[in-house]
């Protein structure tokens, strides 16, 4: 299971890819673009770079991680650190190469330092296109090329036909008004085609986007049909919470016991370790996705939940 096949795939869909604890690949766009002087054409590009200032796990190689190799999110995250550990290590002595994106080494400060490859074009668009050759045509002497026929006419005569003795006289204003007609229909039509291609655009967009959150949702918390896991809680007689500091993720607050435990079974069901959280001095039952002694722990849920998945939830420490 390696990261390399994961960060060429995902370099084709996404402008940044962030590796945790280690930096982020970025890519820019590059329009095709001729050289004058060899007459080469090239296609449009993606050119691959490096920012180490942005290292912070935002969720989209984890979870990618995680559905590729059917892992859960923790354990995918935990397999990427060693990863990343092992990369960090290895460059101090030899460069380590990203297959397809490029070479990571270090310099004798231990900054870390990224040669691209160029060998493989992250625009989908262009794929299939490969640079080439333009053969440029020289101009035409006519007056050397017997192919040529001279067509000069007195311009004082009339233009006519024949046979019958009806003659045709040339009329700008038609040829005029068959023009502007033209480029009225031709620039109606674009606005139209435009607006029901963004259409299209946009509804595919929004379908893709649930889709993808569905399936890192059911790549990451997927335990399997459960049933509804009924609850009766004596909020008197249960502790509740510690009395030891702890950091939760909160998904809702309610004055009504029974609301809360119906979130709570929700959240169950879901897969995650959800807790009711009492709140004495405002008399609230607060309903957590998770509590936790680390505050590590309980930030990279909450970047996860609010983030990735894009669901309300807000931080409690306690």
């Amino acid at each position: 299971m390696e990261i390399t096949s994961c960060l060429k795939e995902l370099l084709t869909k996404y402008e940044c890819v962030i590796i945790p604890d280690f930096g982020a690949l970025l890519t820019r766009y590059t329009p095709s673009s001729i050289d004058t002087n060899s007459n080469l054409f090239s296609p449009p590009k993606k050119e691959v770079s490096f920012n180490s200032l942005l290292f912070k796990n935002d969720g989209i190689l984890t979870n990618f991680f995680a559905k590729k190799y059917n892992l859960n999110y923790e354990n995918a995250l935990r397999n990427l650190n060693l990863q990343v550990n092992f990369i960090k290590e290895r460059i101090k002595s030899v460069p380590v190469i990203i297959e397809g994106v490029g070479e990571f080494s270090s310099d004798k400060e231990s900054k870390i330092i990224f040669n691209p490859y160029n060998n493989f074009n992250f625009e989908l668009n262009s794929f299939g296109l490969e640079p080439f050759k333009i053969d440029i045509l020289n101009s035409v002497n006519s007056t050397n090329n017997s192919n040529f026929v001279n067509m000069e006419t007195n311009k004082n005569e009339p233009l006519s036909f024949e046979p019958g003795k009806v003659s045709y006289k040339f009329s700008p204003l038609k040829y005029v008004v068959i023009f502007l007609v033209v480029i009225s229909i031709g620039i109606l039509s674009f606005y139209f085609i435009n607006d029901y291609i963004n259409e299209k655009r946009i509804a595919s967009t929004k379908l893709a986007q649930e889709k993808i959150k569905n399936n890192v949702q059911k790549a990451t918390f997927d335990l399997g049909s459960l049933n509804t896991i009924p609850i009766e809680i004596n909020l008197k007689e249960k502790n509740l919470i510690s009395s030891n500091q702890f950091y939760s993720v909160i998904a809702g607050s309610f004055r009504n016991e029974q609301n809360a435990i119906k979130l709570l079974n929700v959240l169950l069901n879901q897969g995650y370790n959800a807790e009711i959280i009492n709140s004495t001095a405002n008399d609230l039952f607060r309903v957590a996705y998770g509590k936790f002694s680390s505050k590590k722990k309980a930030l990279n849920l909450f970047y996860f939940i609010r983030y990735t998945l894009e669901e309300d939830a807000w931080y409690l420490e306690n």
